[in-house]
């Protein structure tokens, strides 16, 4: 038989490594909701600046003279923050695959360490769950990477063509690849919301998870 003073030592033991399990996965928690918080962040700003590539390029087709110069100037600008934009976003979503894989396999090796059957299944049917979560949001970024490449190979042609033919008869000579753009800068929008969609539906599962 333990001791009562051994045993009162073990019991504060036992109550101050359960403490620092939960906290360890709360804070887990709290740093997968924040990368993605950011991530969101700026899904949402690069469909802002599609927004606005959209807008300028119908300005391009319309002006003239100095009003053509400025808009085209906005275009080449603002088409370079796109791609700085994507960039970000490619990034973030490699982080946080990365991060994503550490996560889920350290909630494996605590789940495995529950002694309760029935806890250990909730916590293996959350993972689950929250795993196609991710599942979810990787094939809308894929979806959305493989939409991306050509749009982008579109603004970066128009770039070339029209620096070198700044014109009204330019300008209309290419009118139907910039229509063909703002088509594919509309498709990249839409399939951002979708990531946008993904990733809120995580960070509900998540606060869930934390709370």
């Amino acid at each position: 038989m333990i001791p009562t003073r051994w045993a009162a030592v073990l019991l504060v033991f036992t109550m101050v490594l359960a403490s620092a399990c939960a906290s360890t996965g709360r804070k887990r928690v709290e740093a997968a909701n924040s990368d993605m918080a950011r991530f969101r962040s700026e899904v949402g700003a690069a469909q802002q600046q599609i927004e606005l590539l959209d807008s300028i390029m119908g300005a391009v087709t319309r002006l003239q003279g100095a009003e053509l110069q400025e808009a085209y100037a906005a275009y080449g600008k603002e088409t370079k923050v796109l791609m700085s934009q994507a960039e970000k976003v490619r990034k973030r979503r490699d982080a946080m695959t990365a991060s994503g894989s550490e996560y889920f396999a350290a909630w494996e090796k605590e789940s495995q360490a529950l002694s309760n059957p029935s806890l250990q299944q909730a916590a293996t049917e959350r993972r689950q769950k929250l795993l196609a979560g991710y599942s979810r949001l990787t094939k809308a970024m894929d979806d959305t990477g493989r939409a991306y490449r050509p749009y982008e190979s579109s603004l970066t042609d128009i770039r070339t063509y029209l620096d070198n033919d700044l014109t009204p008869s330019g300008v209309r000579a290419i009118t139907s690849e910039m229509n063909e753009a703002k088509q594919q800068g509309r498709s990249v929008h839409a399939l951002l919301a979708q990531v946008q969609q993904a990733t809120a539906e995580i960070q509900q599962a998540l606060s869930s998870q934390g709370g």
